[in-house]
């Protein structure tokens, strides 16, 4: 279960550090939890070719890999931390012209799904993607 997600800042030393979440537990606990009858939870905001972490629970020891799937083409995320309780990861630098609605697929180093988000995936340096890499 993916519990938060935080754009990735470093630090004097280049050490990563995650800033305030860009959306908060509760929420993505419902967007995986959602039922028919509930209203459409949040989609999570990313931003392309961006680092991100997420808080999790149960994504094991071993490196799996995350894929974002948009119109129907899968491409990889680039990870840069895979621990039982945390992954981290840069979206692809692809050239979006507007945002874009998109799933991010987590998946264990078997191949077996871990997890799908619904995201939204914003161009880079928009005035979008400024607004949400300040949150």
């Amino acid at each position: 279960m993916i519990t938060a997600c935080a754009p990735v800042s470093y630090n004097e030393f280049n050490e990563p550090f995650a800033a305030a979440p860009a959306i908060a537990e509760e929420e993505i606990v419902a967007a995986t939890e959602a039922t028919p009858e509930q209203t459409e939870p949040q989609r999570l905001e990313l931003v392309a070719g961006q680092k991100f972490q997420l808080s999790a629970e149960g994504l094991g020891t071993e490196q799996g890999m995350v894929v974002l799937e948009i119109n129907d083409m899968g491409l990889p995320a680039k990870i840069v931390k895979w621990e039982d309780t945390a992954l981290g990861f840069q979206t692809p630098q692809i050239g979006l012209s507007k945002a874009t609605e998109a799933k991010m697929h987590i998946m264990n180093k078997k191949g077996q799904l871990l997890a799908t988000l619904d995201i939204n995936l914003l161009p880079e340096g928009s005035a979008e993607a400024t607004q949400v890499a300040a949150n």
